[in-house]
Protein backbone atom coordinates (compact mmCIF):
# COMPACT_ATOMS: atom_id res chain seq x y z
CA UNK A 1 0.00 0.00 0.00
CA UNK A 2 3.13 2.57 0.46
CA UNK A 3 3.29 2.35 -3.52
CA UNK A 4 0.20 4.63 -3.65
CA UNK A 5 0.08 7.98 -3.33
CA UNK A 6 -1.21 9.43 0.78
CA UNK A 7 -3.95 10.81 -0.91
CA UNK A 8 -5.47 7.81 -2.80
CA UNK A 9 -4.25 5.96 0.88
CA UNK A 10 -6.25 7.95 2.95
CA UNK A 11 -9.55 8.07 0.44
CA UNK A 12 -9.32 3.92 1.19
CA UNK A 13 -9.30 4.26 4.64
CA UNK A 14 -11.78 6.58 4.60
CA UNK A 15 -13.97 4.47 2.51
CA UNK A 16 -13.34 1.08 4.36
CA UNK A 17 -14.02 2.50 7.90
CA UNK A 18 -17.39 3.95 6.46
CA UNK A 19 -17.93 0.46 5.16
CA UNK A 20 -17.12 -1.44 8.55
CA UNK A 21 -19.64 1.08 9.98
CA UNK A 22 -22.22 1.20 7.50
CA UNK A 23 -22.70 -2.78 6.52
CA UNK A 24 -23.71 -3.95 9.79
CA UNK A 25 -26.10 -0.80 10.38
CA UNK A 26 -27.65 -1.75 7.02
CA UNK A 27 -27.84 -5.42 7.00
CA UNK A 28 -29.26 -5.40 11.25
CA UNK A 29 -30.23 -1.87 12.13
CA UNK A 30 -28.89 0.64 14.15
CA UNK A 31 -30.21 -1.15 17.61
CA UNK A 32 -28.28 -4.37 17.13
CA UNK A 33 -25.10 -2.93 15.91
CA UNK A 34 -24.86 -0.72 18.77
CA UNK A 35 -26.03 -4.00 21.01
CA UNK A 36 -23.25 -6.04 19.04
CA UNK A 37 -20.67 -3.20 19.81
CA UNK A 38 -21.58 -3.17 23.54
CA UNK A 39 -21.69 -6.61 24.25
CA UNK A 40 -17.82 -6.59 22.25
CA UNK A 41 -16.73 -4.37 24.24
CA UNK A 42 -17.30 -5.42 27.39
CA UNK A 43 -15.95 -8.80 26.67
CA UNK A 44 -12.80 -6.69 25.27
CA UNK A 45 -13.12 -5.25 29.37
CA UNK A 46 -13.45 -8.56 30.95
CA UNK A 47 -10.44 -10.27 29.37
CA UNK A 48 -7.95 -7.15 28.87
CA UNK A 49 -5.15 -9.61 29.42
CA UNK A 50 -6.24 -11.55 25.88
CA UNK A 51 -6.84 -8.77 23.73
CA UNK A 52 -3.54 -6.79 24.85
CA UNK A 53 -1.76 -10.18 23.98
CA UNK A 54 -3.36 -10.28 20.77
CA UNK A 55 -2.69 -6.60 19.98
CA UNK A 56 1.17 -7.55 20.73
CA UNK A 57 1.36 -10.49 18.54
CA UNK A 58 0.13 -8.44 15.52
CA UNK A 59 2.15 -5.45 16.55
CA UNK A 60 5.24 -8.03 16.64
CA UNK A 61 4.02 -9.62 13.35
CA UNK A 62 3.67 -6.38 11.63
CA UNK A 63 7.07 -4.99 12.66
CA UNK A 64 8.26 -8.42 11.80
CA UNK A 65 7.84 -7.95 8.01
CA UNK A 66 10.37 -4.86 8.09
CA UNK A 67 13.60 -5.98 6.69
CA UNK A 68 14.95 -3.08 9.45
CA UNK A 69 13.70 -4.21 11.99
CA UNK A 70 14.71 -8.06 11.56
CA UNK A 71 18.18 -6.78 11.06
CA UNK A 72 18.09 -4.82 13.99
CA UNK A 73 17.01 -8.47 16.14
CA UNK A 74 19.62 -10.72 14.70
CA UNK A 75 22.27 -8.49 15.08
CA UNK A 76 21.25 -8.15 18.96
CA UNK A 77 21.23 -11.78 19.20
Amino acid sequence: MSALPESAQIVILALAASLALGLPVRLVGLTATFRGIGIALGWARRRKFTVLAIGLAGAAAGLWSFEEVRDLVFSLI
